[in-house]
């Protein structure tokens, strides 16, 4: 119900604010109503059949959803760009680079390293953080655009984060057997955060095209290149830590003498 409420409000707000490119809201509508029908589906599985097959029907509804939802973004980010913005596209670039690591760090290696997973399965499952990687690129993309930064553009951006970290927490912890109930949390606030920017006046103003042809170098964005760059030596000392704790010798069983040990 709240995923789909978010579908209404998309359609409501480009009925009332009539944005310049409808196209682009109703691509990211009928993204968002894809993975209506995916979460469906997916409930059906698990809680009516009881069964959890994998690839499934939801996951024929969950990809399409990617390309869909990419293609509302890249027209939102091409009519805010009067020209070539060759600054903001290198930004954009460093920032996907920079967090797509992580999606390549924690879900890609370990599903090619997964020998359980056939090429069909393995293709699937791959297919999912290498989506969350091109929605990040376009974020990435439309932050980094000339113009004010208006709350529907706040939102949305906001929107697909979390989405994003939903996304690879959950095949993070499907990966290590784990519950992954708690990502149902982060989904919903995508949902509403997404239904939010679709009603908000200032939607409209989106696919309008800035009146600045370079974006301000703002806090916000060094913030974010900074953090970008971050990442891969954060990885690099969280791995040597993990290798390092797994050479180290076994504690000693209670009561036994340290020495013995050996």
């Amino acid at each position: 119900m709240v995923g789909a409420s978010a579908v209404a409000a998309i359609a409501a707000g480009t009925r009332w604010h009539r944005p310049g490119r409808r196209l682009a809201w109703w691509l990211i509508a009928a993204a968002q109503g894809l993975f209506v029908v995916g979460d469906a589906l997916f409930s059906v599985n698990e809680l009516v059949l009881g069964i959890e097959p994998f690839p499934s029907l939801a996951d024929a509804l969950y990809l399409p959803g990617y390309p869909v939802l990419a293609a509302g973004l890249a027209l939102l980010a091409l009519s805010r760009s009067a020209g070539r913005d060759w600054a903001g596209l290198t930004d954009a670039a460093v920032i996907a680079i920079g967090f797509g690591l992580l999606s390549w760090v924690l879900v890609m290696v370990p599903y090619f390293n997964d020998p359980s997973l056939g090429l069909v399965e393995l293709l699937v499952s791959l297919a999912y953080p290498v989506g969350d990687v091109l929605l990040l690129a376009l974020a990435a993309r439309l932050a980094t655009t000339p113009g004010r930064r208006t709350a529907a553009s706040r939102l949305l951006i906001a929107n697909l984060a979390v989405t994003m970290a939903a996304d690879t927490l959950f095949s993070v912890l499907a990966l290590n057997g784990a519950a992954t109930t708690v990502t149902d949390g982060m989904y919903l606030v995508a949902y509403l955060l997404l239904g939010a920017a679709g009603l908000h006046p200032s939607m409209a103003g989106l696919s309008e095209p800035a009146q600045r042809r370079q974006a301000r170098l703002g806090r916000g964005r060094l913030l974010a290149m900074g953090a970008a760059a971050l990442v891969a030596p954060a990885l690099l000392v969280v791995q040597r830590l993990q290798a390092a704790t797994s050479t180290l010798p076994p504690s000693p069983a209670p009561g036994r003498c340290c020495l013995c040990w050996s």
